[in-house]
C-alpha cells in the first residue's frame, strides 16, 4: 500500500507499524490480536489471503456498534492490494463483511468514503447502496 501510495482502508492502525522506512506488520498482527481498541469501537478484522500464493490480497474492518451516528467513518473499512485492484476481490470482502454485521444483528450499515474515492463509491453503487450525507471532517469533505 505504501509503495503504491495508497489508501490504507480497513486496516485498523496498520499504517502505525508499517512506514516505507520500516516493516513491523508482525507487532501490528498482535496489536489487532489483542483486541486493543485505545478508545475506539468494538470492531472486527479480517486480512483475505489467497490460497493459491498465500498473499494478502486485502483487510476488513467491522466496527460492531449498532449506532454510529457520532462517529464518521462507519461499520466497515475496506482495502484491496493495489496491483489485485479490478478483479471483484472488493466485492468479495464487502459482501462477507455485510453479512457478518447482518449476523450480528446490525441491520443498517454505514460505510464511509471520501469524495473523490470513486472506486469505493462504485463497490458500494454495487451493493444498492443509498447515499445520505456529506460531512466536513477535519476541514475536508467526506460522503
Amino acid at each position: 500500500m505504501k509503495k503504491y501510495n495508497s489508501r490504507t482502508n480497513g486496516i485498523g492502525k496498520l499504517d502505525d507499524f508499517v512506514t516505507t522506512e520500516e516493516d513491523h506488520f508482525d507487532q501490528w498482527l498482535q496489536f489487532i490480536k489483542k483486541g486493543e481498541t485505545n478508545g475506539f469501537l468494538l470492531r472486527e478484522r479480517f486480512i483475505f489471503v489467497r490460497k493459491s500464493d498465500d498473499k494478502i490480497i486485502g483487510m476488513i474492518n467491522i466496527r460492531k456498534n449498532d449506532d454510529l451516528k457520532n462517529y464518521s467513518f462507519g461499520h466497515i473499512g475496506v482495502s484491496v492490494r493495489p496491483l489485485e485492484r479490478g478483479k471483484g476481490y472488493g466485492k468479495i470482502e464487502l459482501c462477507l463483511a455485510l453479512k457478518h454485521l447482518k449476523e450480528l444483528g446490525i441491520r443498517k450499515c454505514i460505510i464511509a468514503i471520501k469524495n473523490d474515492n470513486i472506486i469505493s463509491q462504485k463497490l458500494v453503487s454495487f451493493f444498492n447502496a443509498r447515499y445520505q450525507e456529506s460531512k466536513i471532517i477535519d476541514d475536508k469533505l467526506k460522503n
